[in-house]
């Protein structure tokens, strides 16, 4: 008797440890698709911005922590959202919107956030490598380098694209 369970729980560990793998290896092919698409989207967008341009997007890579995005609108508007992946201990998930709006200047764009009480050194924190992606001018100002495809929010790496 106690042969044949040690035998069934055997099997039902290498038949968990299997599948565990096949997870965890489709992630992996997930993460390098999504690496490969960034990289050229990189090549097509590190090019000074279009005068043509609807929005530049900038989003989050694949990570498990948040989901970011930055759109900064033709019309001289930006929505910055974020949305935690997980709940909080409450339950809930805390999503963040905040507005304001842009300029240009030289090859960056000047966000300024309309709501007084915002920290931009809470939002644009250089991950490792992506020094001079962008400048916080103030609590409420950032400015951000046009000529790179890719900032750097919440320590996450963010990759532009631009829609025409």
């Amino acid at each position: 008797m106690s042969f044949k369970g040690s035998y069934r729980y055997s099997i039902l560990f290498a038949v968990i440890f299997f599948f565990s793998c096949q997870e965890n290896k489709q992630t992996d092919i997930e993460e390098s698709k999504q690496e490969k698409v960034g990289s050229e989207e990189l090549k097509n967008t590190t090019t000074d911005t279009p005068a043509n341009f609807l929005a530049i997007v900038y989003r989050n890579v694949l990570n498990e922590v948040t989901d970011i995005n930055l759109t900064i609108k033709k019309e001289g508007t930006f929505i910055y959202y974020q949305a935690p992946l997980t709940e909080t201990p409450e339950g809930e998930y805390k999503t963040t919107t905040l507005l304001g709006s842009w300029s240009k200047k030289d090859h960056w764009i000047v966000l300024k956030f309309e709501d007084p009480n915002v920290k931009a050194h809470t939002i644009f924190i250089a991950a490792n490598g992506q020094d001079g992606n962008f400048k916080i001018i103030d609590n409420t100002t950032v400015e951000i380098n046009t000529d790179l495809g890719e900032i750097s929010m919440l320590g996450i790496r963010c990759l532009k694209s631009i829609i025409r």
